[in-house]
């Protein structure tokens, strides 16, 4: 029982760090940086990624294993078919999230941390 509380406080806390932050830019990031210069702009969130892309994959790594673990621990035990069921949508959510990720975010942000620190503003900035 505080095992699996445990886990989903774990679970909960490491996924909200992730969308936090996705939800700060979309909602607030995203309409001050159009305020700014392209090179304000580009130097910022180049950044930006060039730390986050290094610590944020521990937050996303400890919700994926801890909502993994959670729902191994709820098969093995025959847990009711709807905590199950949650915590393997709360799995794929994360899976289809980090596919997302991978194939849309993450070349933006490499591209834009090379940009910050090479000094130049790219064309399409």
């Amino acid at each position: 029982m505080i095992y699996d509380i445990c886990l989903h406080i774990i679970a909960i806390l490491s996924i909200v760090v992730v969308y936090g932050v996705d939800v700060f830019f979309t909602v607030i990031g995203r309409k001050a940086l159009s305020l700014s210069s392209d090179a304000g702009m580009t130097e910022v969130i180049g950044r930006i990624h060039e730390v986050a892309d290094t610590r944020m994959p521990i937050f996303g790594a400890f919700a994926l294993v801890s909502t993994l673990v959670l729902a191994g621990t709820q098969w093995f035990n025959f847990a009711p078919v709807y905590a199950l069921t949650w915590s393997l949508t709360a799995l794929i959510a994360q899976v289809v999230f980090l596919v997302l990720y991978s194939v849309v975010s993450k070349p933006v942000n490499v591209e834009l941390t090379r940009v910050a620190q090479t000094g130049r503003v790219p064309a399409n900035a």
